[in-house]
């Protein structure tokens, strides 16, 4: 709930910020002149934890597995769509602004997932142990990840000015990073919510239109899944996992598809 009131109020503000440019003139609103999409290669770093516990309904005996990894995703994806608000000029060619994307990523995993197999016995026939199998393919579990990324931006040339002369352009900024996730692998799967800081840099080229590169990196707890659930019912079986980002780094190739109408006059033409 929370989450969908924060992605409302955003995109009313954008909303409401761009109506009002566009009473000023000057081709296409300010606010489209703006407006970025961007395709992402998306890393992160995380910790899985895992304790499962299975019982022999039989003899009554249980059997634990406790399993605590470092993992690193072995393919990620993604992409975005934003734009940013303007605060204040701070120069001829500089300005702070309000950064607002919406962002998708996709990761895939290869950690140990605990697979019951069955139950060892020995020459008696009296169960004495568990046994597990290994995953079959080359990645155990795939997180979604739908997030809200807010930053305070410092940008310097044609971003700062929306003029046409100025070809380069460049992004230092800070902020947090609401995010909605979603992992399923081989025995679990489950949800998580979190906000974590990031900091972010862009550089760009303005050849008819803006090309960009952007590096992104979040750090702290990224909730890829709390408390999952098993997802098959097997007698006796009871499990309690979880994904814990640590990291992430994005990398994007971004365009802002509108730059092409950048204003030919002066920088006295403030940003509204």
């Amino acid at each position: 709930m929370k989450f969908n009131m924060l992605k409302t109020g955003i995109a009313s503000a954008i909303l409401l910020t761009g109506y009002a440019e566009a009473q000023a003139g000057n081709g296409l609103p300010n606010f489209l002149k703006r407006w970025e999409i961007g395709y992402s290669y998306s890393m992160a770093n995380a910790r899985y934890e895992s304790t499962e516990t299975v019982k022999d309904q039989a003899s009554g005996k249980e059997f634990t597995q406790n399993i605590n990894q470092d993992v690193r995703s072995k393919f990620g994806y993604g992409g975005f769509a934003g734009t940013y608000i303007p605060l204040a000029r701070l120069g001829g060619q500089s300005l702070l602004a309000v950064g607002v994307d919406y962002a998708y990523n996709a990761y895939m995993w290869d950690y140990k997932v605990p697979e019951f197999n069955g139950f060892t016995t020995d020459e008696n026939g009296n169960v004495n142990g568990v046994t597990y199998s290994d995953p079959m393919f080359g990645f155990s579990a795939v997180s979604i990840q739908m997030a809200l990324p807010v930053s305070l931006d410092l940008k310097f040339g044609g971003e700062a000015t929306l003029e046409k002369y100025s070809r380069w352009t460049g992004t230092f900024g800070a902020g947090v990073h609401p995010s909605l996730n979603m992992t399923v692998d081989y025995g679990s799967g489950g949800f998580g919510t979190g906000v974590t800081p990031f900091v972010k840099a862009e550089v760009g080229l303005k050849a008819g239109i803006v090309f960009k590169l952007r590096a992104q990196y979040a750090f702290g707890n990224i909730p890829f899944y709390e408390k999952g659930n098993n997802l098959f019912n097997i007698p006796g079986l009871q499990s309690n996992s979880q994904l814990t980002g640590k990291n992430a780094l994005t990398l994007s190739l971004v365009i802002m598809p509108f730059s092409f109408n950048w204003k030919e006059d002066g920088w006295w033409n403030d940003h509204h």
